[in-house]
C-alpha cells in the first residue's frame, strides 16, 4: 500500500486523511501481530517449563534421570518462535518501506525556487514524523535512516524527517 501511495501518480492522495488512516492501520496491524506472537511464545515457554518441572518430579519419583526436551511441546515452542521472528521481520520491512517511500517521494518533488510545495509534501512529512514519534520504541531510527540512505534519497529530506526523531530518541534514552 505504501508503494502505491508514494508512487508519482498517486502522491496527491497523501494529502487525504483516509490514506494516512490506512497506513496507520497497517502499522497497528503489524504491531498487534507481533504482540500476539510474543504472547503466544511466552505462553508456550511457560507451558514447556511446567511440563519440564512435572517431568522432573516424575523422574525423581521413579528414580529416573532425565526429562525429555522434545515432543509436541518443543515443536509448539519452535513454531511460536518462528511466528514471532516472521512478525518482527514484517514490522521492520513495513517501517523501512514506509520511511524509504516517503523520503523518496519527498526527495523527488522538485523545488521550484520559492514556490510553495504541494500540500501532500507537508502532510507526508508531518505524518511520517508522527509515526516515528508514536512508535519510537518499536523501531530503530538509526536502522531506518540507513535503509533510507541506501535508497539515495536527498539528504535535506532525510534531515527534515530524521533529525527530530533522533532528538526524541536521545531524550528518551
Amino acid at each position: 500500500m505504501g508503494s502505491f501511495l508514494f508512487s508519482p501518480a498517486e502522491r496527491w492522495r497523501l494529502a487525504r486523511g483516509a490514506s494516512w488512516d490506512l497506513l496507520h492501520a497497517l502499522v497497528e496491524t503489524a504491531l498487534a501481530r507481533q504482540r500476539e506472537c510474543s504472547e503466544t511464545l511466552r505462553r508456550e515457554e511457560r507451558r514447556a517449563a511446567e511440563l519440564r518441572a512435572a517431568d522432573d518430579d516424575d523422574d525423581m519419583d521413579m528414580g529416573g534421570g532425565g526429562g525429555g526436551g522434545g515432543g509436541p511441546g518443543a515443536e509448539r515452542l519452535a513454531r511460536a518462535q518462528e511466528a514471532l521472528d516472521a512478525a518482527r521481520r514484517e514490522k521492520k520491512a513495513l517501517f523501512a518501506n514506509l520511511f524509504a517511500g516517503a523520503c523518496a517521494a519527498l526527495g523527488a518533488q522538485p523545488s521550484a525556487g520559492g514556490a510553495p510545495r504541494p500540500a501532500w509534501c507537508d502532510v507526508t512529512l508531518s505524518h511520517m514524523r508522527a509515526i516515528g514519534r508514536r512508535y519510537v520504541r518499536e523501531l530503530s531510527i538509526e536502522t531506518l535512516e540507513m535503509v533510507v540512505e541506501g535508497s539515495d534519497v536527498d539528504t535535506a529530506v532525510q534531515a527534515q524527517l530524521f533529525e527530530p526523531l533522533k532528538q526524541l530518541t536521545a531524550y528518551l534514552s
